[in-house]
C-alpha cells in the first residue's frame, strides 16, 4: 500500500460512515409512515375480522349448555294429585286417631247405674 493510499483510507472510512448514517436515517424516515399505515390497516380492517373469526371459533368450540329437563303438564298434574291424596290420607288418619282418643275418654267418664 502506498503512502497516499494510506492517507486516503481514514478519509474514506469517515465518508462511508456519514453516508451509511444518512442512508439509515432516510430509510427510517421512509419506513415509519409505512409501518404506521400497516398498523392502521390492521387495527381498522384486519383486526375486527380476526376478532370476529376468533369469537366465532370460540362459540363453535364451547359445549352446549345443559338444559333443564322439561316436564309435561300431565306429569305435573299427576304429581300434584298424588301430593293432594297423600295430604288427605294423613289428615284422615289424624282425625281417626283423635276420634278414638275422644271416644275412649268418653266411655270412662260415663256413670254406671246401680
Amino acid at each position: 500500500m502506498s503512502r497516499n493510499e494510506s492517507r486516503r483510507l481514514p478519509n474514506l472510512k469517515s465518508r462511508t460512515a456519514v453516508t451509511a448514517r444518512r442512508t439509515v436515517l432516510r430509510t427510517r424516515a421512509w419506513a415509519a409512515p409505512q409501518v404506521e399505515n400497516a398498523g392502521k390497516f390492521l387495527q381498522h380492517s384486519a383486526a375486527p375480522k380476526v376478532s370476529a373469526m376468533l369469537s366465532s371459533a370460540a362459540r363453535r368450540l364451547e359445549p352446549g349448555k345443559a338444559r333443564a329437563p322439561r316436564r309435561s303438564a300431565n306429569r305435573a298434574l299427576a304429581g300434584a294429585a298424588t301430593l293432594a291424596a297423600a295430604a288427605s290420607a294423613v289428615a284422615a288418619a289424624a282425625r281417626g286417631h283423635r276420634k278414638q282418643d275422644t271416644t275412649a275418654s268418653d266411655d270412662q267418664e260415663t256413670p254406671t247405674a246401680g
